[in-house]
Parts: C-alpha cells; structure tokens; sequence
C-alpha cells in the first residue's frame, strides 16, 4: 500500500502533529509515507524532522498512490500537473475552505474530512462525501500524568501574542507559574513533556485534544485574526473549563472557544480555572482514550 501526504502547511502546530500523528500510525503499521509539498522548500524541517524520530517517509515519487491527503489546494494541484495517480483523494478541512480549483483538473476530491460539525456546515456542500471524525492522538507520545490537587502551572498554546502576554500578566498577579509556545514565537517539538509538568492547558483545537489524553484539566478559547473574517468576537474568546457536561458541544466547534464565545476577562478566567478539580483531568483522559485515537482513525479514513 503507498500513501501520499501532501501540505503547504509547515509551521509548526495543530496541522503539524495532526500530519505526524498520521505518518506515526501508518508506521506501525509498517506503510511508507510520501511526503509532497506544494512548493520545493517547504516541509523540509518537517521531513527532517519526522525522518529523526525514525518515521517511515521519502520523498521519492511513486508513480501511483492508493491514498492522497492533501491539506491544501496549491500541493493537489502541483500532484495533478505531474500526473500522480492517486486512488484515493482526501482534503483535510482544518478551519479552510475547500478550493473550487479542487474540481478543475479531472481529479476532484472524493471525501473531505473534518473534526468539526461548524467547519462541515460552513464550508462543504450537500452532494460533498464528508467523513466528520474527532481529531486523532497518540496515546503513546500523550499519556496519562500526575497533576497538582490545585493549579499551580498554566501552560498555554494560543497563537495570539496579545493573549498570552494577558495571561503571564494574569498569571504574576495570582500567583500561577506560566508558560507558553506560540507557534510563530518560540515553536517547540516538545509539546507532549510540557503540557504533562502542568496542571492547566489553555488553547485551541488540537492543543485541547492533546492535553486532554494528557489528564489535564483545559480552558478552550484563543484570539485568531480569522475570528474576524468569520464576523466573530474581536477580542480574546473561550468556552471555558473543559466538563463532561459540555465536552460534545465543544466538539462542534473543535474547542475553539467558539461555542460559547465568552470574553476572557480576569473575572471570567478565574472563574473558570474555579473548576479546576483531577477529576476533570481523569475524565479527559479516558474520553480521549475512548473517542480520539489515531490509529482508529486512520483505519476510519482507509478501511472505511
């Protein structure tokens, strides 16, 4: 079986570990990954980077391919004008919209796939053949860890500089340890062993998945510039603390703080972290363990 993952998509971030995340399953199940960019010099940090921790990848150009995932348009139209036979056409919709120039070519995409009931609803079209799954872990990189009785360390993953230097302020004031990574700012690979020596996770999309399978109790919100274009809140949003109660709402809207759109204040951040409890951290865990596993989703894209 050969796999093809194409991207233009190469910061360091959500789409990135999704993208690993994949090539990590397909290796254990011993399936080689093409790794295919739209343009000649992006990717190469993430190829080297997946080649170091011993991932299954080339670049070498088959001449067929069972599967094609493809996260933008400009790599699926760069793989049409060099004639690569793919069986298979996915396009992963990860908060973008799927290109029109998708359908010129003779090769439209046969299904997209999105974690997200507003993105399906926003973005794709009737007659489109969606697969809606929750994102994907791997539950051998996130596992389970201790944390402390009450919050002592807030990490956070926003991509918004303006909310993180709200939340360090914040964090001084209440006597929090705080740290960030913004993945523009100061990007880390070692996403897994800080989220695991912290109590609290603030961020968006993926970061909430990951440390859920991590047994940490999570704020969703962020500011995004794309918040804006959606005609969203202009400033800094959340749902709040991750519960059981909320958690299939919240996966509507991939965690994004846009189920809720509550305006993070001091008031209304300490209010939240209020919820903080290791009982939320446990139930993170065993529903992350349950619904948002990796390799049944691969097996969900491949096996049906």
């Amino acid at each position: 079986m050969r796999v093809l993952i194409a991207t233009d998509s190469y910061r360091i971030g959500g789409n990135w570990t999704f993208l690993e995340s994949i090539v990590e399953s397909l290796t254990k199940r011993n399936i080689e990954t093409t790794m295919y960019y739209g343009s000649d010099d992006a990717g190469q940090l993430m190829f080297d980077h997946f080649e170091k921790n011993n991932l299954m990848v080339t670049k070498d150009i088959h001449p067929y391919y069972d599967y094609g995932f493809f996260t933008q348009s400009i790599s699926l139209e760069k793989c049409i004008r060099e004639k690569i036979n793919i069986g298979r056409y996915f396009q992963f919709l990860l908060c973008v919209k799927p290109s029109d120039r998708n359908r010129r070519f003779g090769h439209p995409i046969q299904t997209y796939y999105t974690n997200s009931q507003e993105i399906k609803q926003l973005y794709t079209n009737p007659n489109d053949d969606v697969l809606l799954l929750p994102f994907g872990i791997n539950h051998e990189k996130f596992t389970f860890s201790e944390s402390n009785n009450q919050c002592k360390n807030i990490y956070s993953l926003s991509q918004s500089e303006e909310l993180n230097t709200f939340l360090k302020n914040f964090c001084r004031n209440h006597n929090f340890n705080f740290e960030y990574n913004h993945n523009r700012i100061n990007p880390t690979f070692n996403i897994s062993e800080k989220i695991k020596r912290s109590d609290l996770i603030i961020g968006a999309g993926r970061s909430v998945y990951e440390a859920m399978a991590s047994g940490k109790n999570v704020i969703c919100g962020d500011y995004r510039d794309y918040y804006k274009h959606w005609g969203r809140a202009p400033y800094p949003i959340m749902d709040g603390m991750v519960l059981e109660e909320n958690i299939e709402e919240l996966l509507n809207f991939n965690c994004s703080g846009r189920c809720y759109r509550k305006e993070i204040t001091e008031d209304s951040l300490l209010s939240e972290i209020e919820k903080y409890s290791l009982d939320n951290g446990i139930f993170n865990h065993n529903f992350a363990k349950r619904y948002l596993d990796i390799d049944k989703v691969v097996d969900r894209f491949m096996f049906g």
